[in-house]
């Protein structure tokens, strides 16, 4: 679980962060996508609820079992994701702004 901040100026925010790989998972690939994704939220002023990480391919949107929980918790209220936020892979990839 991810620290929660004081900066809770647009409420909470669910991170979620995803490798396809056992591999990647073993390396520093998920604590890099996590810290990013804190420091993107905290930038737009949430307080970081909760992270989640899970090692799943990609070819499976849907069959994801830790996103479709997220996504159930985010239905009945329980943190919103950043409005605004680039794509978790973007994130990973240093596109769209972010730095890696």
């Amino acid at each position: 679980m991810a620290q929660v901040t004081d900066g809770d100026k647009n409420g909470p925010a669910l991170i979620y962060c995803r490798v396809s790989t056992k591999a990647l998972a073993e390396g520093t690939s998920l604590d890099s996508q996590q810290a990013l994704c804190i420091a993107h939220a905290e930038r737009l002023g949430y307080t970081v609820a909760r992270v989640t990480q899970e090692v799943h391919t990609g070819a499976e949107l849907f069959e994801r079992p830790k996103l479709t929980s997220d996504r159930a918790d985010v239905r009945v209220g329980m943190g919103l994701p950043p409005r605004g936020s680039p794509p978790a892979d973007s994130l990973a990839r240093g596109v769209g702004g972010v730095p890696r």
